[in-house]
């Protein structure tokens, strides 16, 4: 791996904890579903289909490229 790919790669593993901060904060402390009496099957159906999820996943696929 050479220099370039070396820090294209840092910033790629940066963003990526700062996103997964981001995810968890919001998850833990501003889901709307959270205070709700739901199964873990439930829970994990809502957390699928999470916007931030899927604008997390669009901005890590912007970095790769």
């Amino acid at each position: 791996m050479n220099r370039e790919e070396e820090v294209k790669q840092s910033k790629f593993e940066e963003i990526d904890e700062q996103l997964e901060t981001l995810e968890t904060y919001v998850c833990d402390s501003l889901c709307c579903h959270r205070q709700e009496k739901l199964s873990q099957e439930e829970m994990d159906w809502y957390c699928y289909h999470c916007k931030l999820q899927e604008y997390a996943d669009q901005v890590r696929k912007a970095c790769i490229k």
